[in-house]
């Protein structure tokens, strides 16, 4: 017998209809929400991770002042250069030269900036409501508890993966991570959805295949349907493609979502 986890990244208010939304990310959840429904019971477990951010996060424009030190929403990313010459933190925990030396680390040397999302305590925070009824109804119809990851809850890094901040750095986070060998050792598949799949979702991914490597040969199942992107063509999304040829990933795409009696995944 096949044991499956579905592992599913950020289905989060904030970027289905909040502060930061994703082209079709709604009819994407509602539809994850079917599949869950309609293989409750083939799937063993399920992980949801949660973009969880405290005010005043790195990431958020309303973090940064520009150069005229006054507040400006129009800033889209700041490179280490420009701290302290056309940008500074607007908060005591964001120190210039940490951060300076941090961005020096991450992909692409910048550090993009979004509007405040995900705020712990807020209502963007939360789960999809469609998407957490299918989650409460598997959990009845298996007597089992559907798992939470908080990430992103360092003030000062940025984290788009579920393993690992940007800078490939975990010190200093509030949860540890969950997603480790011995999670990856006890399923024989790991099916992946969830927001956005170029960013949070394609950042997971890459880690898993830097972090994990072999033992994760032939595991990974990317729901594709269930995975709505910002940016058509984002470079990020290669990551997809060397899962499929270098790790043995599958990839599912174009589903029968008005019968999926028809197409039921996840039996071994």
């Amino acid at each position: 017998m096949t044991k499956n986890l579905l592992l599913i990244i950020d289905p989060q208010v904030d970027f289905i209809n909040g502060s930061l939304p994703v082209p079709g990310a709604a009819e994407s959840m509602n539809r994850l929400a079917k599949f869950i429904n309609q293989n409750s019971n083939s799937i063993e477990d399920i992980l949801v991770t949660l973009d969880s951010h405290q005010p005043g996060h790195v990431s958020f424009r309303s973090s940064w002042i520009a150069k005229t030190w006054e507040d400006k929403q129009d800033i889209t990313g700041i490179t280490s250069e420009m701290i302290g010459q056309s940008v500074k933190p607007k908060y005591q925990w964001l120190n210039p030269e940490d951060i300076s030396d941090y961005i020096k680390r991450i992909p692409g040397q910048r550090l993009d900036l979004w509007p405040d999302h995900c705020v712990i305590g807020t209502p963007g925070h939360s789960i999809w409501p469609d998407l957490k009824v299918a989650l409460d109804k598997w959990s009845n119809q298996n007597k089992r508890i559907w798992e939470i990851v908080m990430k992103g809850n360092r003030p000062d890094r940025e984290m788009y993966s579920a393993i690992l901040c940007d800078g490939d750095e975990n010190v200093g986070l509030l949860c540890t991570p969950k997603i480790d060998s011995n999670l990856i050792e006890s399923y024989d598949k790991i099916y992946i959805a969830g927001i956005a799949k170029d960013f949070c979702v394609a950042s997971t991914v890459k880690d898993l295949l830097e972090q994990f490597g072999w033992e994760i040969k032939d595991k990974l199942v990317f729901i594709d349907d269930c995975m709505p992107g910002i940016i058509d063509d984002n470079e990020s999304c290669k990551v997809y493609d060397e899962a499929v040829e270098n790790y043995g990933a599958k990839i599912l795409k174009d589903l029968p979502w008005d019968d999926l009696e028809k197409f039921i995944i996840m039996k071994s």
